[in-house]
Formats: C-alpha cells, sequence, structure tokens
C-alpha cells in the first residue's frame, strides 16, 4: 500500500521527512571503538580487571553528540579476570522470588570466596538468620579508584590535546588519582545511580570546524599514543591516526557522560533466559544464536528494590546485544538510530523511559520481520511501525524483556506518566510534519549549534 492510514500520506513522503530530520543522527564510532578495545585488551594484560564496552558506542548504534545536546556517553563494565563457570553459578547463585534475572551472590565455601576476591571492585557483608546463622554475600565496592583514574586521564589528555601524550597504562589509577579534574572539566557531577557510578560534566574541547570529527580524532590520537609509549606495536596491529585539529579561535563546551559499573562475567548461559534459543524466529539465524550461548553473560549490581540493600545482582546481556547489533545490517542499525533520536527528542519528559526499552522494542521487532523487509523503500514503514509498537507497551503497561519475557520493564512505571508518554506518541504517529523536521529539532535538541556564535565571540575577546 502506498500510503499510511493513520496520516494520509504517502510513504515516500514520510521518509523524505524522516530523511530530512534525522540522516545525520548516526555517528560511526567505529575506530573510536576500535582503540578503546585496544587499550583495554592491553590494559587487562598488565592488572587483574578488564573493561568491558557496552551500549550504543560498542554496538554501532551511536548518534552524533550534536543531535543529544553535544553529549559523549561511554558504559564500561569493570571486570576482574575470573570468570564463574556454570557449577560456580549454581553453588553462588540464590534467585530473589517475584524478581526474575535478579540474584543474590551467597558464599559457602571459603575457597571460592578468596578465588573471587578483589579489593577494590567487590567486598563480602554478612547477613545474620533468625538463628543467629551468618552468611556471606558479595557486592559490588563503589569507591573504586579507577573511576578517578579513568577522568583524570581525559583531563591529562585535555590539558594539551596538541601535545605528544605519554603515560604508561599501570599508571591509571595510582601516579594519576592526585591529578584535579576541576582545572579541566566544569560542573563535573559524581552520583551513585541504579547499577552504575556516572561521572557527568562539561568538557573544554578546543574547537574545529566539526566538533564530532574533532571527538573521534581526539580519542583515536589519544588512545594510539598510550598503546604507542607502553608496547610499541607495529602499524599493522594499530591503523594510522590523524593530527588534532587544534584551533585557537573558539572554545566549544560538549558534555561528558560515562557510567562505570562493577561486574563479574559469567560463562555459559542462565538457566531462566534459556527460553530465548527455543521460540520461533525470522532472525537471528542458528549460527548468530550459537555464538550468543558461547559468549557468555554478566552480572552487575543492581536492585529491583526501592530500598536497596546493595546485595541485589541483575543479569546483563550486554553480550548479546553486541553480537546481535554486529550481525544486523547497516540499514536495520540505521532505523534503530532515528527510533532513538525520536525518543531523544520528544520522550524524555517525563522521565520514565530509557534508551533500553527502545532498544527491546527493536530486537522484537527484527525478530518478528523476515530480511527481505529491510530495504532502503520501506524505512518510513519501520519506523512508524516501532512507533505502534511503543504506543501498545505504554497503553498496556506491558514491556517484555527480550532475553526474559517473564520480566516486564515497565511494570513499576506510574501510570499517568505512561499514559502522558502514549499521547506523544500518538500525535507523532497522526502528524509527523510536526515533529519530522530540522528546525523542531535544533531547536530542542542542538542549543549548542545555535549558540555557537555566542562561544565563539566569548573566546574571541579572552583572546583580545
Amino acid at each position: 500500500m502506498e500510503i499510511d492510514l493513520a496520516t494520509g500520506l504517502y510513504w515516500k513522503d514520510i521518509s523524505s521527512l524522516l530523511n530530512e530530520a534525522f540522516s545525520d543522527f548516526k555517528k560511526d564510532f567505529s575506530d573510536v571503538y576500535e582503540k578503546l578495545q585496544l587499550a583495554a585488551n592491553l590494559l587487562a594484560q598488565c592488572e587483574n580487571f578488564r573493561l568491558v564496552f557496552s551500549g550504543s558506542v560498542a554496538e554501532g548504534t551511536s548518534l552524533a553528540p550534536s543531535s543529544r545536546g553535544g553529549v559523549l556517553e561511554l558504559d564500561i563494565m569493570v571486570t576482574s579476570c575470573h570468570t564463574l563457570s556454570p557449577e560456580e553459578q549454581l553453588e553462588v547463585f540464590e534467585d530473589i522470588p517475584d524478581h526474575p534475572g535478579f540474584l543474590r551472590i551467597r558464599f559457602a565455601r571459603e575457597e571460592l570466596k578468596k578465588r573471587l576476591r578483589h579489593p577494590w571492585l567487590f567486598r563480602t557483608m554478612s547477613e545474620s538468620d533468625e538463628e543467629g546463622k551468618k552468611t556471606l554475600f558479595y557486592l559490588s565496592n563503589r569507591q573504586t579508584p579507577f573511576i578517578f583514574a579513568f577522568h583524570s586521564l581525559l583531563s591529562e589528555i585535555l590539558r594539551d590535546p596538541s601535545k605528544p601524550f605519554v603515560l604508561p597504562l599501570k599508571s591509571f589509577y595510582d601516579s594519576l588519582l592526585s591529578s584535579g579534574l576541576k582545572e579541566h572539566f566544569s560542573g563535573v557531577v559524581k552520583y551513585c545511580g541504579g547499577a552504575a557510578v556516572t561521572l557527568e560534566g562539561d568538557v573544554k574541547f578546543p574547537g574545529s570546524s566539526d566538533i564530532d570529527d574533532f571527538i573521534v580524532d581526539f580519542f583515536k590520537g589519544s588512545f594510539s599514543k598510550i598503546i604507542r609509549k607502553v608496547l610499541a606495536p607495529t602499524d599493522a596491529m594499530l591503523p594510522g591516526h590523524s593530527r588534532l585539529p587544534v584551533a585557537s579561535d573558539a572554545l566549544i563546551y560538549r558534555k561528558f557522560s560515562t557510567d562505570l559499573v562493577a561486574a563479574m562475567y559469567c560463562s555459559g548461559w542462565p538457566s531462566i533466559a534459556d527460553g530465548f534459543f527455543h521460540r520461533e524466529r525470522r532472525w537471528p539465524t542458528p549460527s548468530i544464536l550459537d555464538q550468543i550461548r558461547n559468549d557468555g553473560f554478566f552480572i552487575v549490581n543492581k536492585s529491583p528494590f526501592k530500598n536497596p540493600t546493595g546485595l541485589e545482582w541483575r543479569l546483563s546481556f550486554s553480550n548479546a546485544e553486541k553480537t546481535l547489533f554486529a550481525h544486523m545490517t547497516e540499514l536495520m542499525r540505521h532505523c534503530f538510530c532515528v527510533f532513538k533520536g525520536i525518543y531523544y527528542q520528544e520522550l524524555t519528559t517525563p522521565n520514565v523511559l530509557s534508551s533500553y526499552y527502545l532498544k527491546t522494542i527493536f530486537l522484537w521487532k527484527c525478530e518478528r520481520m523476515p530480511m527481505n523487509v529491510w530495504v532502503e523503500r520501506n524505512v518510513a514503514q519501520v519506523i512508524m511501525g516501532l512507533l505502534d509498537d511503543l504506543l501498545h507497551c505504554l497503553v498496556n503497561k506491558h514491556c517484555p524483556h527480550y532475553f526474559m519475557p517473564t520480566c516486564n520493564l515497565l511494570e513499576n512505571a506510574h501510570g499517568d506518566f505512561l499514559l502522558h508518554l502514549a499521547r506523544t506518541v500518538l500525535q507523532i504517529r497522526r502528524d509527523p510534519k510536526r515533529f519530522f523536521n530540522r528546525s523542531r529539532r535544533d531547536a530542542l535538541l542542538n542549543p549548542y549549534a545555535r549558540d555557537h556564535n555566542k562561544y565563539k565571540d566569548k573566546a574571541a575577546s579572552s583572546a583580545s
């Protein structure tokens, strides 16, 4: 059918609207992720922990920072190098009743507790039952020095990005702890929310003609300098990088937001999510499913309760999600980025949804749709169909977890807030011309682009 019955518009016209509003939303950070991953692998060889990057950068679905009001986000799991085997999982995992996907880690053997011990990632807490018998539980230690060291590293890089940067990897969390953040970052805030410790603030980047390209080159240059200093890899190991473009006529402020969460890696697959491999689907293929099963999963210190004790852990399927997105076509990832763009433009208030809910809805859509649908001429139908799926979830207060469908992501969401968002989605669905246009997008999302001249004039007057 050539016409969308909900709007009365031709699909090709809706496609043109989407292309105008969101064509430049997606940002390719693959080269950034390559450098981050290489640095993390080298770090794991030096110390008894690993960095695991997750979220949009790792999945290839990052939005351009300019489309997020200048926000650059990184999601990092910090995990010990020990892997919990399926046998160990059976021994220490204790499910939390009525909360699928949540558990406690209970120690019965001193030997296993010693094997998993990691002084700044994890700690233990004893809890007594009615008979006074004490049991040890595992929980995250949020006061990890790595959190401060990572951002101290960024501050050292930002001190003078054009200057050759020398830093041995082993000094991340010792020699850099004394490096101040306030000198290089504006308004840095640290807070604990959910499973993660988050640092947010304004970063002063030297001006460049394209701030997004600058961010890419900034990471490429800095990480390659670190890696070259530590192991002096050959050019074949580390692709070349361009020199940072540094301009003196402007300072453009951008925000960073980094979530760091202590996690534990587990081999195998959790039994509660075993049904994921046995339901009927059109995608992913059996070979992709085999890879997901073999890649394992993580647990992160996250509670389902309003008043958490700190002892609760949640299953994380970030490995599986990275594998799924890695096997998507570029068009599939583009559709997801547009879907996220609509969310960030129109659906972040009230603060009920998150981009993870959008990812969940999108993965269900991918599973149901035949692969021959994913062609350019069908982009508008796919995006509007995703909005229909979101509307259905909001109205019914039901968004099943992709890997554990018995878990409803919206179970505890406030009904009035969901209905408010549902009305907004319905308005978008009925009148895309009002919402899908560049001027509205820039007005809502990109005040930095709008105020660029103000910063440029301020920098010029300071220089004079």
